[in-house]
């Protein structure tokens, strides 16, 4: 009696087939690490400082306070808009809101001119974080 004569092995048609599909999807999982697609869609998501503008007063001399809520990756102010445009210039003290600031700091922004009803003033901040408030 001869042992293993009988036993049959995979078609080679079938063993090409296999070792093509296997080939392209390990491709396409190295493009995809290679691309950044899958590395950007597991990476964690970075974290904005959340601001708010308390008071927004219009009188000559218009002033905004505004307060870091919570601290992101940077809470510097890097922008200040009013009605989407730079409002042609403003003071205000911005290193309370420089990238180490703590929670609660509040700084006084203000503005050359005043702000009229329905103006929108928004603030930026370097990682993304805004807030905006429309004078009432």
């Amino acid at each position: 009696m001869k042992i293993g004569k009988n036993r049959r092995g995979v078609s080679t048609v079938i063993a090409v087939l296999l070792m093509i599909i296997i080939t392209v999807a390990a491709a396409v999982i190295v493009w995809a690490f290679l691309s950044g697609y899958i590395g950007s869609r597991t990476a964690p998501a970075t974290q904005n400082s959340v601001i708010q503008i308390n008071a927004l007063d219009k009188s000559d001399a218009a002033v905004a306070s505004v307060q870091l809520v919570t601290r992101g990756s940077n809470a510097t102010i890097v922008a200040v808009y009013v009605n989407g445009a730079d409002p042609g210039g403003f003071t205000a003290d911005l290193t309370k809101f420089s990238s180490t600031a703590v929670t609660g700091a509040i700084v006084d922004i203000s503005f050359t001119g005043p702000l009229n009803i329905g103006d929108v003033v928004k603030i930026v901040c370097a990682d993304g974080g805004a807030a905006s408030l429309t004078a009432t």
